[in-house]
């Protein structure tokens, strides 16, 4: 307990402290006041005794929190030790607080909501002397429903993990003795409750019980076996993932501010920043989307995980070119389903039939048994952007359809049917040949008429360049009209 850990930090103050003592932590939170601000409110998020919570439970260090609610600070006024102790310390003055306390180190920070983010700014001292700082990625995004003491928990954590894997890696820790349990007879009768994790539980068992939870319908106790699992391992990027995963499915939102937590405590980890981008476009958040994408972006431009997304966003501008030399890239370093399920894509946009068969193909042997999220989620990307690109060749094609009258012996416009009625082509193989969800089979089957009668209509004014007749033309006309109601009946169902 706290107290009984007065009389060891008061200890360090002797000159006959031994190698072996808990080293001494003096925390204090600095005061923010946002200048020239309209909001008045109170803008700092109290962590420090959060922190020293964390390291009174695990004892690394003997923490001491700057504040008179702390047992050992208010005891160092009460009996004379400080003589003065301002409400906002200076640097200076928290350091010599520190040595007065016999605290070997001292950790100074701020905490305050800026916007949508809670940002802090740490340095650690071991004596007079800064040993450590972190002030760039060190914040929390916060929802609209912003809950001050899951947002503080949350930093105070975050820190204490960066500081533990950092300047006291080395510490062995010191934990509380745990409570004897009760006797028989003495203990409660409780109902069911959430499974706890154990340091030996593997990542498959782990995902095991988290499916088996969620198939029940008891995901918010999924959730939270996740949470304390990601907590016994808090550097375990697949638990992160998976616990971003379980959310993404219920809250993109959520999902994306856990992803960006892991991305602030692992930031050589590019594809947390992404997944978060890709969470804020299902929560419909693009301007939240943009800022981790260009973070990604910045930090590593050439990650296969940032390239993949580039490449993903480029499809659905209907960029084809643009997207295939991202996945191009991508697959080179990391060859995946999702990259040759894109790429394919791509080419049928491009009207590249091999190509696009090709990767279809190694799509097959790299993942033999399609999930169905997979199969749905692919199959709805691709469904989007085909009849996307489809009613714009619609309208490209009416205006086609006047200048064949004008000029139907004109070379470009001959090549101008010759490549979209390839296009045509490959867009149709690629939706006979792709996986569909069950569910999507009849709009499927709409898609793939839809394009065979634009294909109709393509080849009727081939022929008409050859030898025009009104009666040709007419159909050209006809054909194309089906084909767009269709389209539209699909993306309808």
């Amino acid at each position: 307990m706290r107290i009984a850990r007065i009389g060891l930090l008061f200890g360090l103050m002797s000159a006959s402290l031994s190698a072996s003592a808990i080293p001494g932590l003096l925390i204090v939170q600095s005061k923010v006041v946002h200048k020239n601000s309209k909001d008045k409110s109170d803008p700092n998020v109290e962590v420090a005794a959060l922190i020293g919570q964390e390291y009174d439970t695990n004892g690394r260090v003997t923490p001491v929190v700057y504040s008179k609610s702390d047992p050992i600070f208010s005891s160092a006024v009460a009996t004379g030790r400080l003589k003065d102790a301002p409400a906002n310390p200076r640097i200076g003055e928290a350091l010599d607080i520190a040595r007065k306390l016999g605290a070997e180190y001292t950790l100074i920070l701020e905490a305050a909501r800026v916007g949508n983010f809670v940002k802090a700014k740490v340095h650690l001292y071991r004596d007079h002397r800064e040993i450590w700082k972190e002030d760039e990625n060190l914040s929390v995004a916060t929802t609209d429903n912003f809950n001050t003491n899951d947002t503080a928990r949350s930093l105070a954590r975050t820190l204490v993990l960066k500081l533990n894997a950092g300047p006291f890696k080395g510490f062995p820790e010191h934990p509380k003795t745990a409570t004897p349990g009760l006797e028989r007879g003495q203990t409660p009768i409780t109902g069911a409750t959430t499974p706890t994790i154990r340091p030996e539980v593997t990542n498959a068992q782990l995902k095991k019980n988290i499916d088996s939870l969620v198939q029940s319908n008891r995901r918010e106790s999924a959730v939270l076996l996740m949470r304390d699992a990601v907590d016994a391992a808090p550097f375990d990027v697949e638990r992160r993932t998976m616990l971003i995963d379980l959310i993404l499915s219920t809250s993109p939102a959520d999902a994306a501010i856990e992803a960006r937590k892991a991305a602030a405590l692992m930031p050589e980890k590019v594809e947390f920043r992404v997944i978060a981008a890709r969470a804020w476009m299902k929560a419909g958040r693009a301007d939240e989307a943009k800022k981790d994408l260009n973070e990604a972006v910045a930090r590593d431009p050439n990650a296969a995980s940032t390239r993949l997304l580039l490449g993903e966003l480029s499809l659905g501008q209907l960029e084809p070119t643009k997207a295939l030399a991202h996945l191009d890239e991508v697959i080179k370093q990391k060859d995946s389903g999702q990259a040759r399920f894109l790429r394919a894509l791509c080419r049928a946009l491009l009207g590249g039939a091999d190509g696009m068969q090709l990767d279809l193909t190694q799509l097959d042997k790299l993942e033999p048994a399609k999930l169905g999220p997979d199969v749905s989620r692919r199959y709805a990307l691709a469904a989007d952007i085909t009849d996307r690109a489809l009613a714009q060749d619609g309208s490209d094609l009416r205006s086609l359809l006047t200048k064949v009258v004008v000029k139907p012996k004109d070379q470009g416009i001959h090549d101008q049917i010759e490549q979209t009625l390839r296009v045509m082509q490959t867009r149709s193989q690629l939706l006979q040949t792709i996986s569909v969800p069950i569910d999507a089979k009849s709009s499927n089957d709409r898609r793939v008429l839809a394009h065979k009668l634009v294909i109709q209509c393509l080849s009727e004014l081939s022929s008409y360049c050859n030898t025009p007749d009104d009666g040709t033309l007419d159909d050209a006309r006809t054909n194309l009209g089906e084909a767009l109601k269709h389209l539209a009946a699909a993306k309808g169902q």
